[in-house]
């Protein structure tokens, strides 16, 4: 999502992980690239099984004087998990 210059947001996001045994997922907010401070969730499947979670975060962003690009980034280790049901949802608050 395209950031305006000068601008502070209230974003956040929500998404089920379908986990493999043994893996692990996570999720969080990057702003032009960098991950912003806080906004990590990650869930670990110890099980047997294959195990559903549902991952969240959410964070103030605000842009400097050329705005930038937020985006969801997700990893998955040692195997792919699958994401599913993403939401996201962007205020500008000023």
């Amino acid at each position: 999502m395209s950031l305006a210059p000068n601008q502070s947001y209230y974003a956040d996001f929500q998404m089920d992980a379908r986990i493999q045994p043994g893996s692990s997922a996570g999720a969080n907010f990057t702003f032009n690239g960098t991950p912003v401070i806080g906004t990590g969730t990650g869930v670990s499947n110890t099980g047997s099984a294959v195990a559903v979670s549902g991952m969240s975060g959410n964070a103030i962003v605000t842009t400097g004087a050329t705005g930038g690009t937020l985006s969801v980034n997700v990893t998955s280790s040692p195997q792919a998990s699958l994401f599913s049901s993403p939401a996201v949802s962007v205020y500008k608050i000023a």
